[in-house]
C-alpha cells in the first residue's frame, strides 16, 4: 500500500517535496526502510502524538505551505492533489481540503505552516494531537478556513475509498487488479468509471466511513475532559492522613502514583505547605520528571511569604493557583503575589459556606454526598475536595470507629443507595462528586497505585439514570458528620 501511494503522490505537479513522517518505535522501522528505498525523505517523529511529529517534519523540511496525505488513502490522486493546492494559494486562506462532493480516500488537506505551529502549540485534547487539523478546523476565529466547496459535477461523496477495515483493503485490491495493470497512473475518474460499470464492487466495503479512527478518538476525548477534572491531592503523600490507618507511601511508590496520574491526564496536583513534606517530594518529581511545563500545582498557606516558600520547594517560578489555607491569612498578600506573576489564580480553602468571597477565583470546599452545603457557590472555579469523606463513605459500617458512631446510619443509608444501582461505594461517592454539578473540579487522594487505577475505573464508570436524586433525598447530616474538624470533639 505504501508503495503505490508513494508512486502516486510524487506524480504530484505542486508539490515541492514528499516527506514519509511514522513513528519512532522498532515497530515503524520497516515503514521508514521502506520510504526511503521510494526515495522520499523520511522524518521519524512521536508514535502518540501525531501532530507532534507532523510539526516536526515540517519544520525540518522547511514548508511554507503544508499538504498532509494520510497513509491509509491507497488511491491518492496527484491531479486532485494539485487542484487542492491551487484552491489553497488562490483562496489565500490558511486552511482548506478536498471537493465535499469527492469520494472519502481522496483525502488532501493543505495549510499554512504558521498555522500548524500554532495548533502544536495549542492543541490539548487527544483528537487534536491524534489527528493532526481538528484543533484549526475547531477553530475559526483563530484561522482563514475555505468553506465548503465542490468541484465538477455529481456528489460522489457516500463512496469510501480508505483502507480502514479488512473489507476496505479487498476493495481497493478488486480497484487495483482491475486498473493497475493497464494505466499504473489510473485517478479517480477511471476509477468512478470502473465503479459505474461494476457496481457490485461498491458492495464489498459497504457501509464503511473512513471516520472510524477519528469517532474512536472523540470518544477519548471524553475520558480526558473528565481526568482534565480531577486533581491529585499529595496531603497522603506527605504525611498521615485519613482515618484508614493506612502509612503513607514510601517515594518510589509516591513517584509511581504521580506518573500514572499524569499519563492519565491528570494534571493539576494540589498540595500545601502544611503537608508534611508533600511540597518537596512533588518537587523533587517535577524536577526528575522535567514535567514543569506539563502541570499545575495548587498550593495553599497564609500569604506571600508561604507562596515563596513553596515556589521555593516544588522549583517552580510560578504556581497555577494559590488558597488561603483553612481562610486564615492575607489575601491581599495573595493578590499582590499574583501581580508579581507568582500565582495565576487565587482563592481560598474554605470549611463554612460564609468564608466564600466574591473576589475568590479558586475556591476549595469539602464537597460529597453526605456534605452538600456548598451547592450554591457561584463565580469561581470550586475545587470539591474530600469526595469520599476522608474514607468514611467507603467504609464497611461495622468498622466505622467509636468516636464516629453517630455517622453510622448516613453511611449505611448512602451505600445503601450505592447498592440499589449497583454501584460500589467508592463509584458511588466519585460519581456524585463529578456528576452533581459537572462543572466542579473534584479533589482526591491515594496511598497507593491500585487505589489510583480504582479510582480512574470509577470515575469512567456510566452514570446510573436517577442516582443523583436518589442522593440528594438523603437526609441532611448535622456537622459532626461532615466536618472532619469535629470528629475528635464528638467522643460517643
Amino acid at each position: 500500500m505504501l508503495v503505490h501511494m508513494l508512486e502516486r503522490v510524487q506524480k504530484a505537479k505542486k508539490l515541492d517535496a514528499v516527506v514519509l513522517a511514522t513513528g519512532d518505535a522498532h515497530a515503524d522501522d520497516a515503514t521508514a526502510a521502506l520510504g526511503a528505498s521510494c526515495g522520499v525523505v523520511v522524518f521519524r517523529g512521536s508514535e502518540a502524538d501525531v501532530l507532534d511529529r507532523f510539526y516536526k517534519a515540517a519544520q525540518e523540511a522547511g514548508a511554507d505551505v503544508v499538504v498532509r496525505l494520510t497513509g491509509d488513502c491507497v488511491l491518492h490522486d496527484p491531479h486532485v492533489i494539485d487542484e487542492v493546492v491551487e484552491r489553497f494559494l488562490e483562496k489565500k486562506v490558511d486552511y482548506t481540503s478536498t471537493p465535499a462532493n469527492y469520494p472519502e480516500g481522496l483525502d488532501t488537506e493543505v495549510f499554512s505552516f504558521a498555522a500548524l505551529e500554532r495548533a502544536w502549540r495549542e492543541a490539548a485534547i487527544p483528537s487534536e494531537r491524534e489527528h493532526v487539523t481538528p484543533y484549526i478546523k475547531n477553530h475559526p476565529e483563530l484561522f482563514k478556513i475555505d468553506g465548503r466547496w465542490t468541484s465538477g459535477i455529481g456528489d460522489n461523496s457516500g463512496m469510501h475509498w480508505s483502507v480502514d477495515m479488512q473489507a476496505d483493503f479487498d476493495f481497493a485490491t478488486a480497484v487495483y487488479a482491475q486498473l493497475y495493470p493497464r494505466n499504473a497512473s489510473f485517478n479517480k475518474d477511471d476509477v468512478l468509471a470502473l465503479l459505474k460499470q461494476k457496481p457490485e464492487l461498491l458492495e464489498i466495503n459497504k457501509g464503511g466511513t473512513g471516520f472510524e479512527g477519528l469517532r474512536k478518538s472523540l470518544k477519548e476525548d471524553e475520558g480526558w475532559k473528565l481526568m482534565r477534572r480531577m486533581v491529585l491531592g499529595t496531603v497522603e503523600l506527605g504525611m498521615e492522613y485519613g482515618i484508614d490507618g493506612q502509612a503513607r507511601p514510601a517515594k518510589d511508590e509516591a513517584f509511581a502514583i504521580l506518573d500514572a496520574a499524569l499519563a492519565a491526564g491528570i494534571d493539576t496536583f494540589d498540595t500545601a505547605s502544611a503537608y508534611g513534606n508533600a511540597e518537596e517530594l512533588l518537587g523533587e518529581w517535577i524536577t526528575a520528571r522535567n514535567c514543569a511545563d506539563k502541570v499545575k500545582i495548587i498550593s495553599k498557606g497564609s500569604g506571600r511569604a508561604d507562596i515563596e516558600q513553596s515556589l521555593k520547594r516544588l522549583g517552580l517560578k510560578a504556581l497555577d493557583g494559590y488558597l488561603l489555607h483553612n481562610a486564615q491569612g492575607s489575601f491581599a498578600e495573595l493578590q499582590e503575589a499574583k501581580r508579581a506573576g507568582l500565582v495565576k489564580h487565587v482563592g481560598a480553602s474554605v470549611y463554612q459556606p460564609e468564608e466564600v468571597r466574591g473576589e475568590f477565583e479558586y475556591v476549595q470546599v469539602p464537597y460529597n454526598a453526605l456534605d452538600r452545603r456548598f451547592e450554591k457557590v457561584q463565580d469561581a472555579v470550586v475545587f470539591a475536595r474530600s469526595p469520599f469523606l476522608q474514607g468514611l463513605l467507603l467504609m464497611n459500617p461495622a468498622d466505622v470507629p467509636p468516636h464516629l458512631l453517630h455517622a453510622r446510619p448516613y453511611v449505611e443509608a448512602f451505600q445503601k443507595i450505592a447498592q440499589q444501582f449497583g454501584l460500589s461505594p467508592l463509584q458511588a461517592a466519585l460519581l456524585f462528586a463529578l456528576h452533581a454539578h459537572p462543572t466542579n473540579v473534584v479533589v482526591f487522594g491515594v496511598k497507593t497505585l491500585p487505589q489510583l487505577h480504582e479510582i480512574i475505573a470509577a470515575a469512567r464508570t456510566l452514570l446510573p439514570n436517577g442516582y443523583l436524586d436518589a442522593v440528594r433525598a438523603l437526609p441532611v447530616p448535622p456537622d459532626t458528620v461532615v466536618n472532619p474538624t469535629l470528629w475528635k470533639a464528638t467522643v460517643v
